[in-house]
């Protein structure tokens, strides 16, 4: 499917038990449910298109994959819709790069899935920013997150919660978030060279002792720069300054 625009149908475009489908340039719009879904599928490349105001009537978002791995969502537009950007269940080593999200009530991206990688997305002005979770038994095991730029979430910037494991986060700029700009209840997490600026909790939270940071930065944020549990792994080199708690960090040495 190449080109074209599809409006105001029961869902938008679905992809079901497909491998090697090509859903490029199209304008997907007022669906009722969500705009374009994968399911059961594999290897397929969503380029270039446009999810907008989908899902407005039964609360649904602008892509989904569901059981759906090693595919390529790229340089897709998803704005508007009725619940969130991009929803992923129970996919794995999908890559989700240089995507734009924005004004999703939700959030940007929630996704639940192993060795999946989220690079480059533009996220701004969503109900939350990206969320890593474990949603059903399903594995969260071994995804990355890295410089992705979150900008005006009503809630968290980026989040790592329900105990997945092994997730690397690096080189985002988390900024302007109502909640903390990152925060990690995941296990074994790795957090490197992020900047998080001026949101309205922390800038860093940590709640699991087997998280190391190393290298990032918390400027301006309303509470402290990173609030860390005891026994966190310090891989030093990480900054703080100008946060509304006058300690800067806590359990961690921050300059």
């Amino acid at each position: 499917m190449v080109h074209g625009f599809v409006r105001q149908f029961a869902f938008g475009v679905v992809i079901v038990n497909a491998r090697h489908s090509r859903v490029i340039d199209l304008t997907v719009s007022r669906s009722a449910g969500t705009g374009i879904i994968l399911f059961k599928s594999s290897r397929n490349r969503l380029i270039r298109n446009s999810a907008r105001a989908n899902g407005l009537q039964l609360d649904q978002g602008g892509i989904a994959l569901n059981r759906s791995h090693h595919n390529l969502v790229k340089r897709n537009a998803l704005g508007a819709n009725g619940d969130l950007g991009l929803f992923m269940e129970k996919s794995d080593h999908n890559h989700i790069r240089k995507n734009r999200m924005r004004r999703n009530p939700e959030g940007g991206i929630i996704a639940e899935g192993d060795g999946n990688v989220f690079s480059r997305n533009r996220i701004v002005r969503n109900g939350g920013g990206i969320l890593i979770t474990k949603i059903t038994k399903h594995g969260a095991v071994g995804n990355v997150v890295r410089r992705n730029y979150v900008r005006g979430s009503r809630g968290g910037g980026i989040s790592v919660d329900n105990l997945p494991k092994r997730t690397l986060i690096s080189r985002n700029h988390v900024v302007g978030s109502g909640r903390d700009g990152i925060k990690i209840g995941g296990r074994t997490t790795k957090l490197v060279a992020n900047r998080a600026v001026r949101n309205d909790g922390d800038g860093i939270d940590v709640e699991s002792r087997t998280t190391k940071l190393t290298r990032n930065s918390a400027r301006r944020n309303a509470d402290l720069g990173i609030e860390a549990v005891r026994g966190v792994i310090d891989g030093g080199g990480n900054k703080a300054s100008g946060n509304g708690d006058p300690r800067q960090c806590t359990n961690i040495a921050c300059r």
